[in-house]
């Protein structure tokens, strides 16, 4: 019996049973007897759902008496009996229902087992629940005193700020203190310098400059001064006054009328500037080469138009020059740097002399141009050390150098610093000290300049011409929007520079930036870097592009769509560089002009020199350039160039041979961890 019986329909066939079993004592005869027999075989199905099979009792599967019989059984007419075949069948049930209740036990047993292992495991999964319950409060709770602790350090960070910011607000009230005060000090050495210098020229003598200064500045200095400084600016006074020259010292009265005019579009230099800078001797104003041809030719022009068409003509002349120094590669743009670099010293140091020339310093022009020889190899031997270290580690006398480059730069600089301490001159040393942070000021901003320009151009060409090329057309643009339309002047140090030129030239440069980047994106010639190929000694310009110079897809914003009617657009990335070149050459670059024009506003100056006919000085046209090289070799590094790989590896190989096996083995180490090398070992294999 397959299915489990519930021991309900046991005892009901127990009781059938024990009915058929009183059957024969009260019957009439044998087939009563078989009848109850037949009765208790359908109490069996009734109660069981089913007859008792063949192969557990041994008996067929008819409904007749003959079911009861046992197995092997066979009915013959002589030994047929009705009593034997019934106490098989009773013995066979009880032995199925001790069976039965024997599997009931087990079944019962099993399940008390089950329910007393669920109990363990609820008990378990309860004392589980309280230990996280209990491990969630605790974390709770140190969150709760971490977010506090942090509430706390926050208000303290603030009240650190608040005080910062306090402290801040006092020191910038100090320093207009301070200023205020300074421009008040100065201003009445002016003063006292104008009165001092006008009493020398009317024939008093013994009023000199300390008695004149000791009585107007009684409030701001001590009256007791050393009688050295005395003498000192005693004797410059005189001779500044002596040794000037006589046109400059004693201007004609028609001056006051016609000239004040052209003394103002000379950078804007004034009668009241004449007055607060009368202390400093004026440069001699050089004459104006422009070439005989063009002033026969442009003979019947008025003034300004003739300027317009001499700056035009040697524009597009500089411009065809730089075109053509661009064909000849980059060896010969960083000669013309290099040379362009030295003539703007020439010029700004020729100024110094020219303004202090009559105190006759000792070794000024001497040790300038020393300072420019240490500055340059300093600069240029790092940069030979970075982009040549192949060449030169094949070089044993290169290597030395290498080796100990900024020593070497260093002790030729103290060489130069000891020699100008030694050139120190009695009654002079405050003039000469102005002399040495003139040097030094314009090598800061010279060869510092220039030295980035080249490191510009090694990242690509693409990264030297773009910059320039946006400053002059923004210096050119700028001019032609000022000169048709220019109404409203826009800085005081240069009146000829207006809103209009400043707004148009801004406009112009980004339209034109755009175009240049992407005519020039297109040449490896122009955006691969520049390296020396040591097998041949010399540059080459060829790559795989980066991405930066590939035309990649960029969808426009709502706006320009419902003008243009387009989705995307196609550009290089780089273009997208050049806008935010282009808008600092015409934003902060036209700053470097002001700069200059203030230079030479404080020496009485139009241009540093008159080199280019129309433009003035080398200075006077790469004004602005340097700015912007500045602002290019930090964009570079901040945004485009990574890690440089050369620097490393340089400084691996100058290491010992432990430390480059211990190098060695860490970056193994780190590469098979992330699952490189075996990809590279593979790669080789």
């Amino acid at each position: 019996m397959s299915e489990f019986v519930s021991p309900q329909r046991v005892e009901a066939f127990c009781k059938s049973l024990q009915s058929s079993r009183a059957g024969p004592q009260h019957g009439k005869g044998n087939m009563s007897y078989s009848g109850d027999i037949y009765s208790g075989s359908s109490s069996y199905r009734r109660i069981f759902g089913e007859a008792p099979r063949s192969g557990r009792f041994g008996v067929g599967s008819s409904s007749s008496p003959s079911r009861l019989q046992p197995a092997g059984y066979r009915s013959s007419s002589s030994h047929r009996t009705y009593g034997s075949p019934s106490g098989d069948a009773i013995k066979h049930s009880k032995e199925e229902l001790s069976e039965y209740r024997r599997q009931v036990q087990a079944r019962t047993l099993e399940i008390e087992s089950l329910r007393g292992h669920n109990e363990a495991l609820e008990r378990q999964i309860a004392e589980m629940e309280d230990h996280h319950n209990n491990e969630i409060g605790e974390m709770q709770d140190t969150i709760q005193q971490l977010e506090a602790a942090l509430r706390s350090t926050k208000g303290e960070m603030s009240r650190h700020l608040r005080e910062y910011q306090d402290l801040l607000n006092v020191k910038m009230a100090l320093d207009i203190e301070i200023a205020a005060y300074r421009k008040l000090l100065e201003g009445e050495e002016c003063r006292l310098s104008s009165v001092s210098g006008a009493m020398v020229q009317s024939g008093y003598p013994s009023f000199s400059y300390m008695s004149s200064r000791s009585y107007g500045l009684g409030s701001y200095r001590k009256s007791s001064v050393k009688q050295e400084e005395e003498e000192e600016m005693t004797e410059l006074r005189h001779r500044g006054a002596k040794d000037s020259d006589p046109t400059l010292q004693q201007q004609p009265s028609e001056d006051k009328g016609s000239d004040s005019e052209l003394k103002v579009d000379k950078d804007g230099v004034s009668d009241s500037d004449s007055k607060v800078d009368s202390g400093v001797p004026e440069v001699p104003v050089p004459p104006d080469d422009t070439p005989v041809v063009l002033n026969k030719a442009l003979s019947g022009l008025s003034s300004r138009w003739k300027n317009w068409w001499v700056r035009g003509i040697l524009t597009l002349a500089m411009i065809s020059f730089f075109f053509f120094i661009i064909y000849l590669g980059p060896m010969v743009l960083m000669m013309i740097v290099l040379c362009v670099q030295i003539k703007c010293f020439q010029e700004i140091i020729t100024i110094g002399y020219s303004v202090y020339h009559s105190y006759h310093l000792p070794w000024f022009r001497t040790l300038s141009w020393y300072f420019l020889l240490c500055v340059n190899y300093f600069f240029y031997g790092e940069t030979v050390t970075d982009y040549f270290f192949t060449l030169v580690q094949r070089e044993e006398p290169l290597r030395i150098l290498s080796k100990y480059h900024r020593f070497i730069s260093f002790a030729l600089y103290l060489t130069g610093f000891c020699m100008f301490v030694l050139s120190l001159v009695k009654k002079h040393y405050r003039l000469q000290f102005y002399m040495f942070g003139w040097t030094h000021v314009t090598l800061l901003i010279v060869v510092t300049q220039s030295h980035l320009i080249i490191h510009n151009l090694f990242e690509g060409m693409i990264w030297f011409i773009v910059p320039i090329s946006c400053v002059i057309c923004n210096d050119i643009m700028a001019y032609m929007f000022g000169f048709f339309f220019g109404r409203t002047p826009l800085i005081k140090l240069s009146p000829k520079k207006t809103w209009e030129g400043f707004i148009g030239g801004l406009f112009a440069t980004i339209v034109f930036g755009i175009m240049l980047s992407y005519v020039m994106a297109g040449w490896r010639y122009f955006v691969c870097p520049v390296e020396f190929n040591n097998d041949s000694n010399s540059f080459q310009v060829d790559c795989e592009p980066s991405e930066l110079f590939q035309l990649q897809d960029y969808a426009l914003p709502s706006v320009l769509e419902s003008f243009t009617g387009w989705t995307t657009v196609r550009l290089y990335p780089f273009q997208i560089h050049s806008i935010a070149l282009s808008s600092f050459a015409s934003i902060v670059g036209p700053f470097g002009g002001f700069f200059a024009s203030g230079f030479k506003r404080a020496f009485k100056i139009k241009d540093f020199a008159n080199t280019i006919p129309g433009h003035g000085g080398i200075m006077d046209r790469f004004d602005c350039q340097y700015l912007m090289a500045t602002f290019v070799n930090v964009y570079i590094a901040s945004f485009i160039r990574g890690p440089n790989p050369s620097k490393v590896i340089q400084q691996l190989l100058a290491l010992r041979a432990d430390q480059q096996l211990y190098i060695f083995n860490s970056l193994k180490a780190h590469l098979i961890e992330k699952g490189l090398l075996p990809a590279l070992e593979e790669a080789a294999a």
